[in-house]
């Protein structure tokens, strides 16, 4: 009788201790998700266009145009018909002695085609956006990217003028690994024909210009356990080269800044120049 009433004389306890430690495991758990979930801010993942450089196919076409040249009169020196030394152009109107085919002699020497620019029926422009990750704890998921390239003539002050060129949407997001980084490249074709008339009106003969891009986001943290609430982002980056010519392999990447606001609002290096000093 006695050993079993020291057997059934706290039978709970076994089960209460087993309860103790299993209520322990659970919190230890939920702490280290806490501690490994973290927030994450927009400025965790890093964006930069590659080189600084948008490389585009064309940005006008090029076409010679016929124009009539006007009749001007010319004084005959010798018989030998269009000679470069034979005739030369009096500052006199009316008509003179050599006769019309001393004019044609004259005409023949001004230009009869002047070069103009029109819009191209279409611009490629391709761009290569750098995503890294420096985060040692955690994946950074990155979907729903668009790439807007903004033309800002007037960065310096204000939006004025603002030129929306094209958008690259990323068909399919990605997943950046801790402490490392993600590069995608990306062509778009514009073919709409007010930024196809704004190029040629706005860069006729250059070969670049400057721009801003801007890329959108939603981006969130993942983990072996969890995954962060996604959140939408923007960043600016500026300033990039949009030209015909191959981008440098030794450019330097433009880094983008986390911000909604163009970049003339935080201190782009676009800033206006300082006021000049009154003469003394």
């Amino acid at each position: 009788m006695g050993i079993d009433e020291k057997r059934t004389r706290f039978p709970c306890l076994a089960t209460v201790r087993y309860m103790v430690t299993a209520v322990v495991a659970v919190l230890t758990v939920v702490v280290a998700v806490k501690v490994i979930t973290v927030d994450l801010r927009p400025e965790d993942v890093e964006l930069s266009i590659l080189q600084g450089h948008i490389e585009a196919s064309t940005l006008w076409r090029q076409r010679e145009t016929e124009i009539s040249p006007p009749r001007l009169q010319v004084s005959r020196r010798h018989r030998r018909p269009c000679d470069d030394d034979d005739y030369e152009i009096q500052p006199g109107l009316g008509v003179n002695d050599a006769g019309s085919s001393d004019d044609s002699c004259a005409e023949s020497r001004l230009p009869s085609t002047v070069m103009t620019y029109e819009a191209a029926a279409s611009v490629d422009l391709g761009v290569t956006l750098s995503a890294y990750n420096p985060s040692g704890r955690v994946d950074i998921k990155c979907t729903g990217i668009t790439l807007r390239v903004v033309d800002m003539p007037d960065l310096a002050r204000n939006t004025t003028g603002t030129m929306e060129i094209v958008r690259f949407p990323l068909p399919r997001g990605f997943l950046v690994k801790r402490q490392s980084s993600h590069t995608v490249r990306r062509w778009m074709r514009v073919t709409d024909a007010r930024v196809l008339s704004y190029l040629a009106s706005t860069y006729a003969g250059r070969t670049s210009f400057t721009a801003t891009v801007q890329v959108n986001a939603t981006i969130a943290s993942v983990t072996v356990v969890k995954r962060t609430n996604p959140k939408n982002v923007s960043h600016w980056c500026s300033v990039v080269t949009v030209g015909l010519d191959e981008p440098s392999t030794t450019a330097d990447a433009v880094h983008c800044k986390a911000r909604e606001e163009p970049p003339y609002l935080f201190g782009s290096v676009l800033l206006a120049p300082a006021p000049a000093l009154p003469a003394t």
